[in-house]
């Protein structure tokens, strides 16, 4: 396969030997491109929500009705992945299944509505509570029951509710959620801290909760080690990546532009390669992040999951029309024939031409750089 060799094209470029665009060239061309009226509005965005039946990214089960997220690489969620392949095995059609097959709502809310409560923060639970109001209640209602031995009436609690302040985005460096405390987390990463036993000790004041109503003054944050919870916001990944969500948050601007065209391009031309599922793009994404590179050309693909190459590849394939213009390609010993507005059967844009001997090679260029 010739996928390393392609891989290497663009990285060969940064040592100088090829005369191309420079990274502010390349930036300053990719923002033209990415603010151009014909590219689509959907990936200008540095957190892109797809539509779960996007012809390209669509990322929503096949069974009809059914609310949950498809595996990556697969058309059913995971419970309906398990019972179609049940079903083949008794002989079953794909028609027949689809027929019998029964809707299920997510476990858990993929796009929240607003608390009841407070209108910044997203609802976590089915009274539609956020999850700072959700945790008042249940104790509310544990209190009641426990001292009076009666169930409490939740409109008459509802109603002495008063809405928390706006706690900003969550301290997480990729995460696009709001923060649900003043520890400026949001829900799923507050267990996830938890879970990994609060690394530098962060807690908010003793009884924040009315701190804020009395004072009306941000709540004081206490630390065992500030520096290591900054380093756990920083390192920490997304703690849900089957949303239908692609978070470019972190990363640097030019990477963050290259992996924007990427996605354009593909969703443009998605028969050119193989699917793009949103889980393997952010495993990308995330990579890019943790290597802290300015463009995918410097990621250091040994350091990458084995899905994060895959699509490096088609990646770098769309910037390569970008990035090189046709005297480069000459330069670089390669064609892309979308430069000259051809593409034939079955086969990329992009032509190595390594191979071919230097009489070969020098006969052949002069007419690919004369066209059009």
């Amino acid at each position: 396969m010739k996928a390393m060799s392609d891989l290497q094209v663009l990285p060969l470029v940064t040592d100088g030997s090829v005369s191309t665009r420079t990274a502010g060239d390349r930036l300053e061309l990719l923002t033209a491109l990415i603010t151009a009226p014909n590219f689509d509005p959907l990936f200008r965005t540095d957190v892109i929500k797809v539509p779960r039946d996007h012809p390209t990214y669509g990322w929503g089960c096949a069974v009809s009705g059914c609310q949950r997220a498809q595996g990556p690489a697969r058309d059913f969620c995971k419970v309906h992945e398990l019972e179609w392949v049940a079903a083949q095995k008794a002989g079953q059609s794909i028609t027949e299944f689809h027929m019998a097959a029964v809707p299920l709502i997510p476990k858990s809310r993929i796009d929240p509505p607003p608390c009841v409560v407070c209108p910044d923060a997203p609802a976590w639970d089915a009274r539609q509570l956020c999850y700072l109001h959700g945790s008042r209640w249940l104790r509310h209602h544990a209190d009641v029951r426990g001292r009076k031995g009666m169930l409490p009436v939740y409109e008459e609690w509802l109603a002495k509710q008063v809405p928390f302040p706006h706690f900003g985005q969550c301290k997480v460096l990729p995460c696009p959620e709001q923060a649900s405390s003043p520890l400026g987390l949001c829900h799923r990463h507050i267990t996830h801290y938890e879970r990994d036993r609060k690394p530098g000790g962060a807690r908010p004041a003793a009884n924040w909760a009315r701190w804020i109503v009395t004072r009306n003054k941000p709540v004081p944050i206490e630390y065992a080690d500030r520096s290591l919870f900054e380093r756990w916001c920083r390192e920490t990944g997304l703690a849900n990546r089957a949303n239908g969500q692609v978070s470019l948050l972190g990363l640097r601007p030019l990477v963050k532009a290259e992996i924007k065209w990427a996605l354009f391009q593909h969703g443009n031309n998605p028969t050119e390669g193989m699917i793009w599922p949103l889980v393997w793009v952010q495993y990308l994404i995330d990579d890019c992040r943790d290597q802290r590179v300015d463009s995918l050309a410097g990621i250091d693909q040994g350091n990458c999951r084995r899905l994060s190459r895959l699509l490096l590849f088609g990646m770098l394939n769309s910037l390569r029309q970008v990035y090189f213009t046709r005297d480069d390609t000459k330069e670089a010993g390669f064609i892309e024939t979308d430069h000259f507005g051809v593409r034939f059967a079955s086969c990329h844009s992009h032509i190595d031409l390594t191979p071919i001997s230097q009489r070969a090679f020098s006969i052949l260029t002069p007419s690919w750089s004369d066209a059009g």
